[in-house]
């Protein structure tokens, strides 16, 4: 099971590119026809195809309430001066970028997703929480439905 530091990963630019980075970073399985499906929680469903989905917001729209990023968050391990540094930008990057604290997985194949289940306290995250929003932009790009507070939009 590889470990990949924040700043190294790829961000998607390409659906793609975000797909396969859903495959990456993300907790997946697949079907009996290998198809990659995300692990998720929702009202009714435990799992959805990859290849359907186009943006993060796709999940909002099929009910899906939470994922399973492949980084090792502890939120006992942020400070209260690192929360209120940043609250109000809700970008944890600088946080989420200490590796010997938050360890980002990257998976590549079956075996590094049951070492990843084995190994690691395995936590289903909302698609909209705060403190991951910097790593779904990090990962997932545009398509990760947020804005990275470094992107400053022109009137």
């Amino acid at each position: 099971m590889k470990t990949i530091k924040y700043e190294d990963i790829k961000t998607a630019t390409t659906v793609a590119e975000f797909r396969e980075n859903l495959k990456k970073y993300f907790l997946i399985t697949t079907d009996t026809s290998n198809n990659a499906e995300l692990v998720v929680r929702s009202n009714d469903k435990q799992r959805i195809e990859i290849d359907k989905l186009n943006t993060l917001s796709d999940l909002f729209n099929l009910g899906v309430t939470h994922i399973v990023p492949t980084i090792a968050i502890n939120t006992d391990q942020i400070t209260q001066q690192e929360i209120i540094k940043n609250m109000f930008t809700r970008d944890f990057s600088s946080v989420l970028n200490d590796s010997s604290r938050f360890p980002i997985y990257e998976m590549n194949n079956q075996k590094d997703r049951s070492d990843f289940l084995d190994y690691v306290d395995v936590m289903f995250y909302s698609v909209d929480n705060q403190i991951l929003r910097s790593f779904y932009v990090k990962t997932l790009g545009n398509f990760s439905g947020y804005v990275s507070s470094e992107k400053k939009e022109v009137a």
